[in-house]
């Protein structure tokens, strides 16, 4: 109620705030801009309840198609003197959702520093930053969303960049300390370092420019779990990279993420040297790390006397160490259930909740039982637009790629160890959350004017196949979540159509 009686007072005073005043009062420093956007979205997958779509998020189970409000947004900013501040917001059939809200200071001297305090993108590779009334394809790759599922946090960062008449202005440097990638969900002392060198556009031709980055991020994670006592429930922090256990019958390479141990193994194991297990304490710090190089080549040319259009090349590559936690002991299919999300996203049916048949609970930061785990991962994607001619169409390709566990793959990803004649040895800790996908994106948009665009896009995702063996509906009453597996390529294509307008 107070957020629809504050929205309605804001939509009230637009009139009064775009009023102009010869006395130069504060609010004639006030921008109001905004976008909306109306799609509509058809999936060819036959039980949509696990269809995560890059594009369209979630559908309801059995329901191939749906209208949304994607985005409704509208954005205040306020510039005076060497303070510039925004604030903006989303509302939309799902709910009100604030968006930014952050002030930034620029030196008054040398105009090469800039402190923005606040909720706002991160300042990481290229897409993050990338608005989505200018980006090309619907949403943002599967890489940034599962890595970044705010896309924005809260917290400080310093920029550097000289001033326009210097001529190594196509520098820029940001540095910065966030709370991490789930904003106030990871609000903890662990906070996470984004720092960011670029170079933008040092030609400043209008024929061909291009701009090349380098960035990284070093953040902490809490494991939540506290230690009862009686070794039962006693786990631990596992790194993929380095562990492995030999087990008779079994590939000797064969990572496993955790394993049920007697207290006489446990202590052997946790001081091990070698292998670097951490005992789990509740409080204890797990680290992550990612790089990206990114880049992106703007072109506008003729041939002869035929104008080409603008075409633009962008890409990212994305490495590095996730951490994610997994709730269940012994389900497969329960998703990452702390922020950072980890390598998937979505609906779980918990095993410490009673689940209730089609009233999944929805995966959040919690402190229940639960094992962090340290994936290596990688992930990319590359845009090529194409305007036509100089007429108002232009066409799209994107290529979208994510392994969420780079140490495993194919055949290898399967629920239990098992020894020749079929007997299960042990459970691997390895699951739908370490299948690789890789998508294919085509689109078409129209710009009719400055203001009003249409868009068709069509995104084609293409799973790793694993040895992950489905799971029907019939079996939610035993608290597992029904799922298509992944023993052959799912047929989960999704076409879009949107309507945007910017005013």
């Amino acid at each position: 109620m107070k957020s629809i009686l504050f929205t309605s007072l804001f939509l009230f005073s637009i009139p009064f705030l775009s009023q102009k005043d010869s006395t130069n009062k504060w609010w004639n420093n006030i921008e109001i801009d905004g976008y909306f956007q109306f799609q509509y979205n058809y999936t060819n997958k036959a039980d949509s309840l696990d269809l995560h779509s890059m594009s369209a998020g979630d559908f309801r189970r059995f329901n191939n198609n749906k209208f949304m409000v994607r985005r409704s947004r509208l954005q205040f900013m306020y510039n005076k003197d060497f303070v510039s501040s925004s604030f903006s917001f989303d509302l939309t059939e799902r709910g009100f959702y604030i968006k930014d809200a952050w002030m930034s200071f620029e030196d008054k001297w040398t105009k090469s520093f800039r402190v923005t305090t606040g909720v706002f993108a991160l300042p990481f590779a290229h897409e993050i930053e990338l608005s989505s009334q200018f980006r090309e394809s619907p949403e943002r790759s599967r890489v940034i969303q599962h890595l970044f599922p705010g896309i924005r946090d809260i917290g400080v960062n310093l920029n550097f960049q000289l001033p326009d008449s210097s001529k190594l202005h196509f520098i820029k440097l940001d540095g910065g300390i966030y709370h991490g990638t789930g904003g106030n969900l990871e609000a903890d002392n662990g906070k996470d370092f984004v720092g960011r060198f670029m170079i933008d556009n040092p030609l400043k031709s209008k024929v061909f420019n291009f701009s090349l980055a380098y960035s990284y991020l070093n953040g902490k994670v809490r494991h939540q779990y506290d230690i009862d006592g009686s070794f039962s429930n006693y786990h631990y922090v596992y790194n993929h990279k380095d562990t492995t256990f030999n087990v008779d019958g079994v590939d000797q390479d064969y990572r496993v993420m955790f394993i049920d141990l007697l207290p006489n193994e446990l202590d052997s194991i946790i001081n091990d040297s070698i292998n670097g297990f951490t005992p789990a304490t509740y409080g204890k710090f797990v680290t992550r790390k990612y790089h990206a190089i990114s880049g992106q080549i703007d072109l506008d040319l003729n041939f002869g006397r035929t104008k080409l259009g603008k075409t633009t090349i962008r890409g990212e590559y994305i490495w590095g160490d996730q951490v994610s936690q997994e709730g269940t002991l012994g389900n497969p299919y329960v998703f990452s259930s702390a922020t950072p999300t980890g390598p998937f996203t979505g609906v779980t049916w918990p095993k410490y909740d009673s689940p209730q048949p089609y009233n999944p609970a929805t995966v959040s930061s919690q402190l229940k039982p639960s094992h962090t785990f340290v994936r290596a991962f990688r992930g990319a994607n590359f845009y090529f637009d194409q305007q036509i001619g100089n007429s108002k169409h232009h066409i799209l390709y994107k290529f979208d790629y994510y392994d969420p566990n780079t140490k495993v793959s194919g055949d290898d990803i399967r629920f239990n160890i098992v020894d020749s004649v079929g007997n299960i040895i042990q459970a691997t800790g390895l699951s739908v959350a370490d299948v690789a996908f890789t998508t294919h994106g085509w689109g078409y948009r129209y710009v009719a004017s400055d203001h009003l665009s249409f868009m068709f896009y069509y995104e084609n995702p293409r799973n790793e196949k694993t040895q992950l063996e489905p799971l029907g509906s019939t079996q939610i009453n035993n608290g597992r979540y029904p799922h298509s597996g992944f023993l052959d390529e799912i047929k989960d294509d999704v076409y879009t159509i949107r309507i945007q307008y910017l005013f």
